[in-house]
């Protein structure tokens, strides 16, 4: 489903400030109602982590982090696991084949089915950009997934990326939820609430077409959705402890290319500088490679970009690997 299918302005999530009073006074007033369902439901800082929070990369990455002060948020249709894609978005659709069977109202029915078909799996995740971080700063399967020929892991303080990410950029900051209980009652949750929509707008906006009504506020539901799935993942991967951040991009406005095996990626570039540097408490050399060398070329990195006491940061992994 496309935004080109539905009549009416549609906010985009990436209005700023100023834009803001001139578009809301575009709007109708069901596109009003919407849009403030949305905001008051979306893009908030869910929880702030008390610990630092360790992103893996390589070498290359690393600098131009530092050298930008920024980390870079990855179109999520782009993940490397693919089981990463359907797995959440099977769920969704196994719970609102559910709730589907046991609506009684027809005109309730067309809508949920409305939104099971347009929640396809790459389809679910091409307007959303994420950055991935875990908890464990020393993860052999994060060392040999992301810096299998050397690289670093670089410690966040997780209190200052709550604070960076909050605000009027509108990005979303979770620990990702691995208990199947818990993503299935976010899930239920979420349908739920727009099914009660669905009754509170159509009584309140009872001449407007149905498929059109129905279009609206299926694009809305499926939008809450997709927010809640890209925080899913399967329990197989709880040892990862991951947070991420995560951003809604309709347009292709600001968006960076890079080659990954052969396929073009989108990214989108997120500033993390606090007062020019980025908020970092300690990195780890990587175990494969040549640490002593890696752990001198971060140090000269850290000191071209003023870090102070970069000495203090870096942490050795403890142990080597070969393969």
């Amino acid at each position: 489903m496309s935004d080109a299918n539905v009549d009416g302005p549609r906010p985009s999530r990436e209005v700023s400030e100023s834009a803001a009073p001139s578009l809301w006074g575009s709007l109708d007033d069901f596109s009003r109602d919407l849009w403030m369902r949305s905001v008051l439901n979306k893009y908030i800082v869910r929880s702030t982590p008390t610990k630092s929070l360790f992103h893996y990369t390589s070498p290359e990455a690393f600098w131009k982090m530092l050298d930008g002060g920024n980390i870079w948020l990855t179109n999520a249709a782009y993940l490397n696991d693919q089981e990463e894609l359907t797995y959440p978005v099977r769920l969704a659709n196994e719970i609102l084949q559910e709730i589907h069977a046991a609506e009684t109202n027809e005109r309730v029915q067309a809508f949920l089915f409305q939104v099971s078909q347009s929640l396809v799996t790459h389809v679910a995740f091409k307007s959303w950009y994420i950055a991935s971080f875990s908890t464990d700063g020393n993860l052999l399967s994060q060392w040999r997934a992301y810096c299998k020929t050397g690289g670093y892991s670089l410690g966040f303080n997780g209190r200052s990326l709550s604070e960076l990410l909050s605000g009027p950029a509108f990005y979303a900051f979770s620990s990702v939820v691995y208990d199947e209980n818990d993503q299935t009652a976010g899930i239920r949750g979420v349908i739920q609430r727009y099914v009660s929509a669905w009754h509170e707008l159509r009584e309140k906006y009872p001449t407007m077409e149905s498929m059109q009504f129905n279009t609206r506020l299926a694009l809305e539901l499926l939008l809450a959705l997709t927010e809640q799935l890209i925080f899913i993942k399967k329990l197989a991967f709880h040892e990862e402890q991951e947070w991420r951040v995560a951003k809604y991009r309709a347009g292709s406005d600001d968006l960076s290319f890079r080659e990954r095996n052969g396929t073009l990626v989108p990214y989108l570039v997120a500033d993390l500088r606090i007062s020019g540097r980025l908020p970092l408490k300690e990195i780890y050399v990587s175990p494969l490679g040549e640490q002593e060398l890696a752990h001198h070329s971060a140090l000269e990195a850290l000191r071209a970009k003023k870090y102070d006491d970069p000495e203090k940061l870096i942490r050795e992994p403890g142990y080597r690997l070969r393969f």
